[in-house]
């Protein structure tokens, strides 16, 4: 028996870790844990856990399905799924590789406690990004230091082939706790922060793809304009593939450009105005400094990324290539 281990990837399509599991034994197992702590840290907002809590329905939706259903825990993440492991003999857990230094630290606490209970832990790339980490290299180092060259390789780069969600899953019986309202998981004020479906990211990429993206160029630096494409926290949850979502090829010639191709008209701008002063950004909202809070931002509950200009000619404009908003706030 398997577990697809539920971390930053809450989707059935595309999903290596729940394919993995699901070829690997007769029956699956797919947990999340609601781990405390990261539940009561800082980091998560009453926005980001109210997203969460959608994708994480919407992902027991879609394996009901199937035949199957999310088991959710609750408490210290190792010492949960240790007690799931334990209860139904599993011997062999999957689970997406991640980058931040704590699921690393975490990823490394739980292949030593699932060592000592006979079960193997199974980490699958390509869940959570378009490439493996690490593998996008210069020639002569281990990291590139700007972002062009990087993002050359990364276009040059080919991804791995879509996979298919299982039509069918048989999931054996076990406790699970409901999944909980998002005041559980964070106090404070909430903002209509959209639904966190996976049905709803893959339209919103549809819509992006077919009427936004090609107006991207000559809007992203409009801070009135609702010019970007929404995706940011359904690709953060995992609720949209990262490597499903790529497509296309941007022309690297506006990454080379000097500062009127990233900026059309900025020349002029600069010169019809009194002693070359910065005009104010066409928006009725008071902006401020990058990092602080927008007010415009508080009632979709997400903030488009400011315009920055950057002390590198012609990379001021990625803020960010994709057109995607920051994270939730």
């Amino acid at each position: 028996m398997t577990m697809a281990l539920f971390t930053r990837d809450l989707r059935v399509h595309d999903n290596p870790v729940l394919t993995a599991a699901h070829r690997g034994g007769d029956a699956v197992v797919p947990v999340f844990v609601l781990d405390e702590a990261i539940l009561s840290s800082d980091y998560v907002t009453p926005n980001k856990a109210a997203f969460l809590v959608d994708a994480l329905t919407d992902l027991d939706d879609e394996l009901r399905r199937r035949g199957g259903r999310l088991i959710v825990r609750r408490g210290q993440f190792v010492d949960e799924v240790l007690r799931v492991v334990d209860e139904l003999s599993i011997t062999d857990v999957h689970i997406a590789a991640d980058v931040s230094a704590y699921s690393q630290r975490r990823e490394r606490r739980l292949r030593r406690a699932l060592a000592g209970h006979g079960c193997d832990l199974h980490v699958h790339a390509g869940s959570i990004t378009v490439a493996e980490p690490g593998s996008i290299v210069p020639s002569g180092g281990d990291h590139f230091t700007v972002f062009t060259p990087y993002y050359r390789r990364w276009l040059a780069t080919r991804g791995r082939k879509p996979l298919r969600a299982p039509t069918t899953l048989t999931v054996p019986h076990s406790r699970g706790e409901p999944i909980p309202a998002p005041a559980s998981c964070a106090q404070g004020r909430l903002a209509a922060a959209g639904h966190g479906w996976e049905s709803t990211g893959r339209r919103l990429l549809s819509r992006w793809l077919y009427t936004g993206v090609d107006r991207y160029d000559s809007r992203h630096d409009d801070l009135a304009a609702d010019a970007t494409s929404r995706l940011s926290p359904y690709l953060h949850f995992g609720c949209l593939s990262p490597p499903k979502s790529r497509t296309g090829q941007r022309s690297p010639a506006r990454d080379v450009n000097p500062l009127s191709a990233s900026w059309p008209g900025v020349t002029s701008i600069i010169k019809s105005s009194p002693r070359g002063r910065r005009r104010p950004a066409p928006t009725t909202e008071p902006t401020t400094t990058a990092g602080t809070t927008m007010r415009a931002g508080w009632t979709p509950g997400a903030m488009d990324a400011p315009a920055i200009p950057s002390s590198t000619p012609g990379c001021g404009s990625w803020l960010p290539k994709a057109g995607c908003t920051t994270a939730l706030v």
